[in-house]
């Protein structure tokens, strides 16, 4: 996602190239149930710099295998099996470009 604070070295540092500033990344790991939805409510998904809380555009997988249960507003209930190989590649969740309101997102 972007962090909201403009002060923040995700905003700041000369390093970080202009098509790329203030996005960050928010590390949740593996091996329990992870729910972004409620996580965000909690203000749990927030910028590892300067902590401020940000919306998360997408969830990127690597090197496991997860369930997703979810559900878009105004859609039915799915669920998704996902294996993202041992590589530097990631599989994604979501598009930064295309804002989708989930209603419910569980991934186990």
């Amino acid at each position: 996602g972007t962090c909201n604070n403009s002060r923040c070295i995700a905003h700041t540092d000369p390093a970080v190239e202009d098509l790329e500033r203030g996005t960050v990344v928010c590390n949740k790991g593996v091996g329990a149930l992870y729910r972004p939805n409620e996580d965000y409510d909690f203000g749990d998904i927030y910028c590892p710099a300067c902590l401020t809380t940000f919306l998360p555009a997408r969830v990127a997988f690597r090197e496991c295998s997860v369930k997703i249960d979810f559900c878009f507003k105004g859609e039915r209930p799915t669920t998704l099996q996902l294996r993202a190989p041992w590589t530097d590649r990631c599989a994604e969740l979501g598009n930064e470009d295309v804002f989708k309101l989930y209603t419910s997102l569980l991934i186990d």
